[in-house]
């Protein structure tokens, strides 16, 4: 607990410090997955689209979701290598 609030505080001071070339291809990675589960959404928003659009904005965001989480998880790792 301790831990986790220590490297949540380091995460507020530092801001995003880590500019390594695995955070840039990931965040570009969600970027692209982003635009696309955006492009989806307002595609169906507009009508004409089929049900099997509701399972591909499903796979999309938790596509979505896992980039977030592996970006989170690689940038506290370099705030815990910082201590």
């Amino acid at each position: 607990m301790i831990k986790a609030y220590r490297t949540e505080l380091l995460l507020q001071d530092f801001g995003n410090i880590n500019k390594s070339c695995k955070v840039r291809k990931i965040e570009k990675k969600l970027k692209r997955e982003q635009r696309s589960l955006s492009r989806k959404i307002l595609k169906r928003k507009r009508g004409g689209v089929a049900a099997k659009t509701r399972v591909n904005i499903d796979k999309n965001t938790l596509r979505v979701q896992s980039l977030h989480l592996r970006l989170s998880d690689v940038r506290e790792e370099y705030v815990i290598s910082l201590l």
